[in-house]
């Protein structure tokens, strides 16, 4: 879930306004705050400071990748822990993100000997209910690289209206985010293809967004922060590792399998640094999947 957690709150920390409006139409986003809770040290996915009709209150938000049991209570924890806080009523959402049975509904009830003591309630958003066009109204555009993640959002001409859309609202820097979302969902390796060769044209434009940098800076510093434990040199291979999985999730997302196999055999720094330099100068899909199925290490 991690993978997918570091996504979306890049996607919605750089689009919050958006978020908000997805969520509640007419509230105005006022600022983010803080997520690290005081009571238990919990921390929320999300906290937004939102305004409505004069009225200051706070959403809440937690993506959810896989069905969780503990959902309703976990949400009454934060959502409580939050209201203690800061003080202010607390809406929250789960925001579920690929298709699963059986998810929590609300409300979440807590109970002594037969008596509700407490009625929770909260929203569940299924992304997979959803039409593509949810992402395509005005003031929504930042989130348009979620439309792979909705009900019609795999087909070729839905990915086109993304990327259009986002080129359109001068929102280009969230393409490699559309991309990535695109290349972890799509399942038929000739839909994969095409992605690769649809994005082919946006390479320059997509290496120099903030987004590109920090999906690779995010998997360089998840190497370096696991490697802290192990020493000097297993703190690269986990860095590096990391660094590779990050670029091929990008450039070449039917391969990550490939990579990640490749990478946990390599345990040398240098040999792995080679297979990543090597891998930045890869040109097509035949030339990446050679590098990392070549047994010269």
């Amino acid at each position: 879930m991690g993978q997918w957690d570091d996504l979306l709150k890049m996607l919605v920390g750089a689009n919050p306004q958006d978020f908000v409006t997805f969520l509640l139409r007419d509230a105005r986003y006022i600022g983010t705050l803080d997520r690290e809770l005081k009571v238990k040290t919990q921390q929320a996915d999300l906290l937004f400071n939102v305004e409505r009709e004069g009225h200051e209150f706070i959403i809440h938000a937690e993506f959810q990748r896989r069905r969780d049991p503990t959902m309703g209570e976990r949400l009454w924890k934060y959502n409580v822990s939050t209201t203690i806080t800061y003080g202010k009523d607390v809406l929250s959402f789960v925001i579920y993100l690929v298709e699963e049975n059986e998810v929590v509904e609300p409300p979440y009830l807590r109970t002594f000997y037969g008596n509700v003591i407490h009625a929770f309630q909260f929203t569940n958003i299924k992304l997979w209910e959803l039409s593509a066009d949810v992402f395509e109204q005005p003031g929504r555009e930042g989130l348009l690289p979620l439309v792979p993640l909705t009900s019609d959002g795999k087909k070729r001409e839905r990915l086109d209206e993304m990327i259009q859309g986002l080129q359109a609202s001068g929102k280009e820097d969230l393409l490699p985010l559309g991309y990535v979302i695109a290349g972890l969902v799509l399942d038929d390796i000739q839909d994969k293809e095409w992605l690769k060769r649809r994005f082919a044209m946006f390479q320059e434009r997509l290496e120099d967004s903030w987004a590109y940098q920090e999906i690779l800076a995010k998997g360089w510093e998840k190497g370096e922060k696991e490697g802290k434990k192990e020493g000097k040199e297993e703190g690269q291979l986990l860095a590096l590792r990391s660094t590779l999985l990050s670029f091929v999730q990008i450039h070449f997302p039917h391969l990550v399998s490939v990579a990640m196999a490749r990478a946990e055999r390599i345990q040398d720094p240098d040999a792995l640094q080679a297979i990543l330099t090597s891998m930045f100068q890869a040109k097509s899909n035949e030339e990446a999947q050679r590098i990392l199925t070549d047994n010269g290490e």
